[in-house]
């Protein structure tokens, strides 16, 4: 674009031989308006590029597969293993290997009964505390 807007003024310099006219000033008004549409084009291309890279990580995101049980209360991480297992063996029959890797991976672990944070009694939160007056 510089180059055709030199190439522009070149030749209206070589025909007219007079002093700057309001053509000259409505040529550069026209060359920098074209350069800020230039630029403009350029920073919203990068912005779509952008929002395209972000909307891919999120789609990604979403695509991944969140497995969760159905149960109401609260399970051992050994009773959510056996679901799991007992779900899996509906649809496919596993292997040996990897129900003594799922054993070794971790040991049993239990849940701590619930603490009240106000009065610190273990049995009851603090949204049941008789003593803390949030019931």
């Amino acid at each position: 674009m510089e180059l055709q807007a030199t190439a522009i003024k070149t030749f209206l310099k070589q025909c007219t031989q007079s002093p700057p006219s309001p053509t000259d000033a409505a040529l550069n008004q026209l060359i920098k308006e074209c350069q800020i549409a230039m630029n403009s084009t350029v920073i919203l291309a990068k912005k779509n590029q952008d929002l395209h890279a972000a909307n891919k990580r999120q789609k990604q995101k979403h695509q991944q597969s969140i497995k969760k049980i159905a149960h109401e209360g609260s399970l051992l991480v050994q009773e959510a293993r056996d679901l799991i297992e007992a779900k899996n063996q509906t649809s496919k029959a596993p292997t040996a290997p990897t129900l003594e890797i799922a054993a070794q991976a971790s040991p049993l672990h239990t849940q701590a009964p619930p603490r009240c944070s106000g009065c610190n009694i273990i049995g009851h939160k603090i949204n049941k505390c008789p003593s803390c007056n949030f019931s």
